[in-house]
């Protein structure tokens, strides 16, 4: 397997095979075998929907070896995808609506789809059903505190809670972590403050 694109997301499945998101002119998944590095499949260019050249900005699998993809075309149009473990679509794409751009994606235990957004000082986080792509609960609007922040993190606990990290750039190094909760994406703490190292 030869490709002109270059690996931006990876992802484990629960067999210990490797997914990889490339992104250059467009956004590609393939599946890697664990085992001996041979292509199962792929490469799949995935569509936000709109005819461009589309960006890979997160990838996970789920516990089933699904994998979910959070894909930004040139023009900011925004979506998520999802296709089983042997490459086959299951939804999507689905248009992200809420504003801001794409930062982090996560897929919970129970294989909802997680996402955060950054828009200025703030942010917000939409979870998505697993099974169908249709909007749970969000988007959840939170201030960061600081519109310097330049990265983020999300990743959900065994209960569902989903976990946001924001981070500023130098010299503060700053970050701010809530948790919200699983059933509604309210509030549960936070932010807890800590500086970098």
């Amino acid at each position: 397997w030869r490709s002109s694109q270059f690996a931006s997301f990876g992802s484990l499945d629960a067999s210990g095979d490797l997914l990889l998101g490339t992104t250059a002119t467009h956004g590609e998944i393939v599946k890697i075998n664990g085992l001996d590095g041979s292509l199962e499949w792929g490469p799949i260019v995935v569509s936000d929907g709109v005819a461009e050249n589309d960006f890979i900005i997160g990838l996970e699998t789920d516990s089933s070896g699904n994998v979910v993809a959070a894909v930004q075309g040139v023009s900011a149009h925004q979506a998520i995808v999802k296709y089983s473990g042997a490459g086959s679509p299951i939804w999507g794409p689905v248009a992200v609506t809420d504003s801001g751009l794409l930062k982090a994606l996560t897929v919970t235990p129970s294989g909802d789809v997680v996402l955060t957004l950054r828009s200025g000082d703030h942010f917000s986080i939409t979870k998505y059903a697993g099974s169908t792509g249709s909007v749970v609960w969000g988007p959840v609007d939170q201030p960061i505190g600081s519109p310097s922040s330049v990265g983020m993190t999300v990743r959900t606990g065994q209960d569902g809670s989903v976990f946001v990290t924001a981070w500023e750039e130098s010299p503060t190094d700053a970050r701010h972590t809530w948790r919200f909760a699983a059933a509604d994406g309210s509030v549960v703490w936070g932010p807890l403050a800590f500086a970098g190292a």
